[in-house]
């Protein structure tokens, strides 16, 4: 079978997680597509960039968090709310198959809602019979809470790829746990309360008797580790954004005996690697995966609930980490499951 032209539109080498879900997608679509990338941040998608997407088959958007409305320092992506942003016009004028590919909608609880153009830019693709697939992190259904319009239409909801990439566990001669805490947009994750979860965490900390290491997976995590790491009882590792970087690094993840979670893919590829995770849920979609993945008995919603509920929900992750792995093993093979009939569906891209 010949091999279809694609391009792939996402974000490498500006955080661990987003290099990781998108080499799984390299790996998982390369049997049916011959690849080509296409950087997603800083492209106007202007005449060079529309001549080679109306050249391919394909177009793969994501996966990762892409569909939001807002840049980092709050500034709307203008033309589709999204970070593809891409004049509509020219969106409407592309042939091949446009594919979403496990994107997440990155939406805080007090952040403010996405703007019109977002709805504009799936009212286009689902005219164009684009396959849509969220997350399921309960992306879908904060996306929808926002535009019900589409609540008929074909959205499909799969396992995040970053799950799904896999290498080999790394060696330690000392048992090890990882520590990840989300540094950027504090205000919105924590609001005026860091240094109350930063309590939380120094103080389960201190029971762990294997060593802790933090890994970033972003400038503003290493940044926030660095001062950490002089008061409280860890070791941090160094920051490798850079994709050549991530086998390595996620082999990180395979190789501990547990970890602790405030970000989405540090979650996700513990689960994905078959290790344990205690995740504190500061944003929606850490709580939204927890429950697709059977784990919400160990996820701690900070907002929600008291430190001692928190503390509560550690001890019995602790006590409970061998079921814990068993239970990840079928997890994984529903996801397996899942994955597999999602790949069946591109493979029928005509």
């Amino acid at each position: 079978m010949r091999r279809k032209r694609a391009l792939h539109l996402c974000v490498m080498n500006r955080n661990l997680g987003d290099n990781a879900l998108n080499l799984a997608i390299r790996r998982m679509v390369k049997p049916l597509f011959k690849v080509s990338h296409m950087k997603l941040i800083s492209n106007d998608f202007g005449p060079e960039a529309m001549e080679k997407l109306t050249k391919v088959e394909v177009i793969i958007f994501g996966g990762g968090g892409l569909i939001h409305s807002y840049g980092p320092h709050g500034n709307p992506w203008q033309r589709t709310g999204t970070m593809w942003d891409i004049e509509l016009d020219n969106l409407r004028a592309i042939q091949g198959k446009i594919v979403l590919y496990g994107v997440g909608f990155n939406h805080f609880h007090n952040e403010r809602g996405p703007t019109d153009q977002m709805g504009d830019f799936f009212r286009i693709l689902l005219e164009k019979q684009a396959i849509v697939a969220f997350r399921n992190d309960g992306s879908k259904e904060r996306f929808l809470s926002f535009f019900p319009e589409f609540y008929h239409a074909k959205i499909e909801e799969i396992p995040d790829p970053g799950g799904f990439y896999r290498p080999p566990p790394a060696r330690s001669k000392r048992p090890y746990v990882l520590l990840q805490i989300a540094a950027d947009r504090l205000p919105l994750r924590y609001g005026d309360r860091f240094d109350e979860f930063l309590a939380f965490i120094d103080e389960i900390c201190k029971e762990i008797q294997e060593d802790i290491y933090l890994i970033p997976h972003t400038v503003d995590d290493e940044r926030l580790y660095r001062s950490l790491e002089l008061s409280f009882p860890v070791k941090v590792l160094p920051l490798r954004r850079h994709w050549l970087w991530t086998r390595r690094m996620i082999g990180l993840y395979g190789g501990a005996e547990f970890t602790i979670s405030t970000r989405g893919h540090s979650q996700i590829c513990s689960v994905g690697n078959g290790v344990p995770t205690f995740s504190i849920s500061t944003h929606p979609k850490v709580w939204g995966f927890a429950e697709s993945a059977g784990l919400s008995g160990w996820c701690y919603r900070f907002h929600e609930e008291a430190v001692d509920s928190g503390q509560r929900k550690f001890w019995a992750f602790f006590e409970n980490i061998a079921f814990i792995r068993a239970h990840l093993k079928k997890i994984n093979q529903k996801f397996d499951e899942q994955n597999h009939c999602f790949l069946q569906t591109l493979r029928g891209i005509g």
